[in-house]
Parts: structure tokens; C-alpha cells; sequence
């Protein structure tokens, strides 16, 4: 079968596509006939080893595993054995850490769902790590309740995106914030209100803090303290 594969980390030109050989689905796996495999910052990193820590996982001097991409959507091809749930011909989508840039993946059954009617194979194949990200983070983390405020930093983001859905869905009244262009976008996610930060100063003391010698790091918060820290694309409940 046809892949992407990298041996080295760097740019991305260090990717080839290449002939390997086919997978074979092992005892409570699937092998899926990619359809379509979205590509997230988590496959930048990985491609380029950086940051470091990233080749704790994946390979210190080289990438562990040849075929990058996580996220996929496709056709069951062949079930191994005491997988039951799937059957070949089946339509699904998911993540595998085996590469899904490739004809086929080796996928885990458990990591598979069968794909909405209502999604494209496309559509589908971008909706696990971002919408899982998301869905961890509000229900798991967050515990958003019905009634509860949500702030989604990077609304118009692939965690954000999902972030306002998924508040909206839990019952929280959702304050989505992105750039001009991307208003009417993160309105019809579901927002019940849109920042645009491009227009609105979020902060009085933004550009102080920009120009402040530790703008690139603060402290933690003590103990007692309520603060949370929020990055791009991140819920923030309350």
C-alpha cells in the first residue's frame, strides 16, 4: 500500500510517499480502508520532534513509527480476531497512533465508532482528537453543568469549534471569542454571545503584560487560588 512515511524529524519535506506493506489487524483490532486522515498540530509536532519532550514518546533520535496522522475515517476492511462490534464494510472514524496517512491503518477496535449518516467521510475524519479534546475538557475537567457560563478562547479553533457545541449541548451559556471573520462562524456553532478580540480589548493591561519579561510564562496559582489559565482554543468555565 501507498503511505506517508518519515524516518528523520524536520520539516515537511522530509516526508515521502512510499509503497510499505499492509498491516495486518491483530486480536481486538481493525483494519480500515482509509477514506480520509485530517492532520492536527499534535502531527506538526511529531513530524518535526519539537518540542523535545515530544521524543520522550515517539522516538528520541528518530520517529518510533514511520507513518504519521492520527485521526481517520474510512471502510472496515478486515476484523481481527474477538472484535465483534465491526464487521468489514462497516463505515467508522477515529484515532490510531499506528499512521493513518496511508491506504490502510491498523486501528484498535475500541478507538473506532460508526460514522454519522450526516457526515461527509472528510467531515468525519476531523472530528476525533479536536472533539474529544473538547469533550474531556468540559465534561471531565470542567464539569459544565446546565445553567453554568462558558468562555472559549480560539471559538473559531478545532478545539474551540467543538468546545462551543459541546458547552451548548451540556446546557451553559456559551461566550465564544475570534477574530472578526470568523463571528459569524462561532455564531451559528451555537455562541450565545461573540468577542471579537480584534475590536474588543479583552484586557487593560494586555499590552503591558505582552512586553513584560515574563510574558512567556506565569507563575502557578497557589493553592487557594480560583484563577485557571487558558491557551487558545480552550474552554474556561464558571
Amino acid at each position: 500500500m501507498r503511505a506517508a512515511v518519515h524516518f528523520r524529524y524536520g520539516p515537511p519535506s522530509v516526508l515521502r510517499s512510499s509503497e510499505v506493506e499492509l498491516p495486518l489487524p491483530g486480536r481486538g483490532d481493525v483494519l480500515v480502508r482509509v477514506g480520509a486522515a485530517s492532520v492536527h498540530p499534535g502531527d506538526c509536532f511529531v513530524m518535526t520532534g519539537v518540542p523535545y519532550v515530544v521524543r520522550l514518546a515517539f522516538g528520541l533520535r528518530r520517529p518510533r513509527h514511520g507513518i504519521p496522522g492520527r485521526d481517520l475515517a474510512g471502510v472496515v476492511a478486515a476484523v481481527g480476531k474477538d472484535v465483534t462490534a465491526l464487521r468489514p464494510g462497516d463505515e467508522v472514524f477515529g484515532w490510531s497512533t499506528a499512521g493513518t496517512l496511508a491506504e490502510y491503518a491498523r486501528v484498535p477496535a475500541d478507538n473506532l465508532v460508526s460514522a454519522p449518516a450526516n457526515l461527509s467521510v472528510v467531515q468525519a475524519a476531523a472530528v476525533p482528537t479536536s472533539a474529544m479534546t473538547a469533550l474531556q475538557a468540559l465534561r471531565d475537567v470542567a464539569n459544565v453543568r446546565p445553567g453554568q457560563t462558558v468562555l472559549v478562547t480560539g471559538a473559531s479553533g478545532g478545539v474551540g469549534s467543538f468546545a462551543v457545541q459541546i458547552a451548548k449541548a451540556l446546557g451553559a451559556e456559551v461566550t465564544g471569542v475570534c477574530s472578526t471573520r470568523n463571528v459569524d462562524l462561532v455564531r451559528s456553532l451555537g455562541a450565545d454571545q461573540v468577542v471579537d478580540y480584534t475590536r474588543t480589548e479583552l484586557h487593560p493591561h494586555r499590552e503591558a503584560l505582552r512586553r513584560h519579561p515574563r510574558q512567556r510564562g506565569s507563575p502557578a496559582p497557589s493553592a487557594g487560588s480560583s484563577k485557571r489559565a487558558c491557551c487558545p482554543g480552550s474552554p474556561v468555565s464558571g
